[in-house]
């Protein structure tokens, strides 16, 4: 489909600079190459000596986003107000025997709760990407990806643990399965728009 955009998704195991140049590499190739959108776990150094998120750290506010985070455990539902921050840097290559990394350009972005309430731990998301961010909008569509990745986690949490898919047995007579699907269903219709409706408003800075 050629109107379709390709988004890979990952949490701080995928924090892997191989990803990043690979991509690159399918891009100088003009190959078709998916954009990625991961969340940091390694603080790498930048190709001036910096340290990636003392630079983001001190990069300019672009937008502020409120939304109401989903509870979880040990954690209640609230509302949450985040300020974005937006910055482009070159990646210092790491070393590695028998392959040989050139410097990546990337996007990083610090959405951080710069006031959470008394006792609540701040709610913070370092994530880097291969697109260029340029707008408020922009760094809002960002965050949004990475929030839907969160849903899909909640999703399949809830068939597994709330409907116990695995133990849905699809050797039965299609009248049996049609019967235990349509009750799957109905408890789908009753927990994702409890835990997975959360949506970001945003305002320009």
């Amino acid at each position: 489909m050629p109107e379709t955009r390709l988004i890979y998704l990952a949490d701080r195991e995928g924090d892997i600079y191989d990803i990043f140049f690979e991509r690159e590499e399918f891009l100088r190739r003009d190959e078709l190459a998916a954009d990625w959108l991961i969340r940091f776990r390694d603080d790498r150094n930048t190709i001036d000596g910096q340290k990636l998120k003392t630079v983001v750290e001190n990069a300019p506010e672009i937008s502020h986003v409120e939304f109401d985070l989903a509870p979880a455990r040990g954690r209640k539902k609230r509302h949450v107000v985040q300020t974005l921050r937006v910055a482009r840097v070159v990646l210092n290559p790491p070393r590695r025997t028998g392959k040989k990394f050139a410097p990546v350009e990337i996007t990083a972005l610090l959405a951080s709760e710069e006031t959470p309430p008394a006792g609540e731990d701040p709610i913070e998301w370092l994530l880097l990407s291969g697109v260029h961010v340029e707008t408020a909008e922009q760094a809002e569509e960002i965050l949004q990806w990475y929030m839907v990745r969160w849903q899909v986690e909640i999703f399949f949490r809830i068939l597994k643990d709330g409907c116990k898919i695995e133990k849905l047995q699809l050797e039965h007579d299609r009248e049996n399965r049609g019967s235990h699907c349509s009750v799957h269903d109905h408890r789908l219709a009753h927990f994702v728009p409890d835990y997975t409706g959360q949506g970001v408003s945003g305002a320009a800075v």
